[in-house]
């Protein structure tokens, strides 16, 4: 996973979720694939339908002219260390 550029996450281990009930007690694990994850998505979005919720299906996000120009930086930059190293 993408944390910024230039710095991703790896997990050590199987992905799990906690779900926090109570207060003080502890909180109960569940493991969740990628596919398991986007099966309860859209088992939620079908449910919320039926309830006649409202919900976004299409979503276009856009990087602002300040995030390009960062990324386009840190990209030269990564070539340039990339060509040092040689």
């Amino acid at each position: 996973m993408g944390l910024r550029s230039r710095c991703l996450l790896w997990p050590d281990g199987p992905m799990e979720w906690e779900l926090l009930a109570r207060p003080g007690e502890p909180p109960q694990k569940f493991p969740l694939t990628g596919d398991a994850a986007i099966n309860l998505l859209n088992a939620a979005i079908k449910e919320a339908e039926k309830a006649k919720l409202p919900w976004e299906n299409k979503l276009t996000l856009k990087p602002s002219e300040q995030l390009l120009k960062l990324v386009r930086l840190s990209q030269l930059k990564a070539v340039q260390e990339d060509s040092d190293a040689s």
